[in-house]
């Protein structure tokens, strides 16, 4: 956790993801070279009536062992989702008591 924004009814967290925990997406090898970052934004369970958003700079990481270069692997989002699993089994839930328009 770095810091909380509040615009227009969002909330939005940024968090930084420790460069302790960087490892190649690919075979897990924690031998890696950072080949850059970009900014990604996932929507997450809401709090009361506010959205919640999370901000994380997401590394590329080239692996030495296997030489594959890929972004590292999020622990709170499915791959090229943007939105946490969290809200994804939030979703779900509603979607069972209401129809897919009201969600």
């Amino acid at each position: 956790y770095v810091h909380a924004r509040y615009e227009r009814g969002n909330t939005i967290f940024r968090v930084r993801q420790n460069n302790s925990s960087l490892r190649s997406s690919c075979c897990g090898s924690r031998e890696v070279i950072k080949r850059g970052v970009i900014e990604r934004t996932f929507r997450a369970v809401p709090v009361g009536s506010r959205s919640i958003f999370i901000q994380i700079a997401v590394h590329r990481v080239e692996c030495l062992k296997c030489g594959c270069v890929r972004q590292v692997k999020i622990p709170f989002a499915s791959p090229r989702r943007s939105y946490t699993k969290s809200f994804e089994r939030y979703a779900l839930e509603l979607s069972r008591h209401m129809t897919i328009q009201d969600v």
